[in-house]
């Protein structure tokens, strides 16, 4: 991550936006018979990763005019959306990747309250259950769809949103 942030300091001497992408998920969907180790290798990727690359890279999005910190999260991700699913849907069975993608939104809530006062926004966005490598490409939508919310998140020109879970069409409920 240093590697990656003295590179880029070379380079630019702000950083407008970050969007953290990075996910794994593992091969045991429930948690109540999860390999541990398996947890917390998600867990080291999906939420320590995004909050390491945030602060590794936090000097450089200080410098901006309008930062902005993006986590790209999922509809799994929140209990409110969980909690309405039906048991037996498709989706209610990622406890495993859902329970770090609400760790990601609950990190993405604490930061946005944490740096609102320096004027950096920090949104969570899910781009739907889109067809990669996470899930053996048996996602509904194709990447391109998936970046859609993703791309207009972080284009859209009012600032000062923030602390705020969004997918495509506008915000969704943590």
């Amino acid at each position: 991550m240093q590697q990656a942030f003295e590179t880029l300091k070379t380079k630019t001497d702000h950083l407008d936006i970050l969007i953290n992408n990075a996910a794994i998920a593992g091969t045991e969907p429930h948690l109540i018979d999860c390999n541990i180790d398996n947890l917390k290798r998600i867990f080291d990727t999906n939420v320590f990763g995004t909050l390491q690359t945030i602060q590794a890279f936090l000097p450089l999005i200080k410098k901006a005019a309008k930062p902005s910190i993006i986590n790209v999260s999922s509809e799994v991700g929140s209990l409110k959306i969980l909690s309405e699913l039906d048991k037996n849907s498709s989706r209610s069975n990622f406890h495993v990747y859902g329970s770090s993608k609400t760790a990601i939104n609950v990190l993405t809530f604490m930061l946005a309250s944490e740096l609102q006062d320096q004027g950096i926004s920090v949104n969570s966005v899910t781009p739907g259950f889109t067809a990669t490598s996470l899930n053996n490409f048996k996602g509904t939508k194709t990447p391109a769809e998936g970046a859609a919310p993703i791309v207009e998140l972080a284009t859209r020109s009012e600032s000062g949103i923030t602390g705020k879970f969004f997918k495509n069409g506008g915000e969704t409920p943590w």
